[in-house]
């Protein structure tokens, strides 16, 4: 396993200025993040090299796309021709992606059948480039559930789609049933952590270091390694966002977490 970086913590900033601070806070590889001013819209091949020439500059590894290409999206296709380009230059072997824009309690049988196609047409052309999909496990999909993960899965019928797992409610993260479901598609890992907030806020999270919130990343790492997982668990939002320093701050206690429970 690897302790990584998803660029889009640090989105305000320009890409080369977050790839320097993820290498001197110590992680071991990068997911660039998939949208503006990180990737650039048209695609501008000189810049991706760079990109990808930073990363490695800092001793670490381009391992994952962090796309936005959704297999609902009317212009999918061409969206995925650009983004496998950017793979490429990158060197990336992951790309993640997104499964639709309903909810599986929302969506109808046509739903299904059209991005299980889709993914499908996806997945194959990644393929043909030695190149892995990962659906992005968040609300608004139909990669929201384990259920609708491996239905889709299993309707594609491609061995090179798989998941980006992440917890989804840390006051109930049903870690165990989850993974008892999907563990064995999880190619990458979104690690993000909060506790509550304090009585009487707005809100109901407060984000926390990863190693120091409610969910217990350890326990997670060692239930994914009874499944063969041995990618990348990477920080994607910081503690003190949107506050530099401490985002900085919060950057190295993280990537030591991750070193030390990935390693372990």
């Amino acid at each position: 396993m690897k302790a990584g970086f998803a660029t889009i913590a640090l989105r305000s900033l320009d890409v080369f200025e977050a790839i320097d601070l993820a290498a001197a806070a110590g992680f071991e590889s990068i997911e660039v993040w998939g949208r503006a001013p990180h990737t650039t819209d048209p695609y501008d091949e000189k810049h991706t090299l760079a990109v990808r020439d930073r990363i490695l500059a800092g001793g670490m590894e381009p391992m994952i796309f962090g796309s936005y290409v959704n297999s609902a999206a009317p212009d999918v296709q061409d969206k995925m021709e650009i983004c496998l380009k950017i793979a490429e230059n990158l060197g990336s072997k992951i790309i993640r992606i997104w499964a639709g824009d309903k909810e599986p309690p929302l969506a109808s049988d046509e739903d299904w059948t059209k991005n299980a196609a889709n993914l499908r047409w996806m997945a194959l052309k990644a393929a043909d480039k030695g190149i892995t999909l990962a659906m992005e496990m968040h609300c608004g999909t139909l990669a929201l559930t384990a259920e609708g993960v491996v239905h889709l899965i299993e309707t594609s019928g491609v061995d090179n789609l798989k998941l980006n797992y992440q917890v989804a409610n840390p006051g109930e993260p049903d870690i165990d049933r989850v993974l008892g479901l999907v563990g064995h598609h999880v190619v990458m890992m979104h690690a993000q952590n909060c506790v509550h907030a304090p009585e009487g806020a707005q809100h109901a999270w407060d984000r926390a270091l990863i190693g120091e919130g409610l969910i217990d990343y350890q326990y997670v790492v060692n239930c994914l390694k009874t499944y063969g997982f041995d990618g990348c668990v990477e920080v994607e939002f910081l503690k003190g966002d949107p506050d530099k320093d401490l985002m900085v701050e919060a950057m190295k206690k993280d990537a030591e977490y991750l070193r030390k429970i990935t390693s372990s």
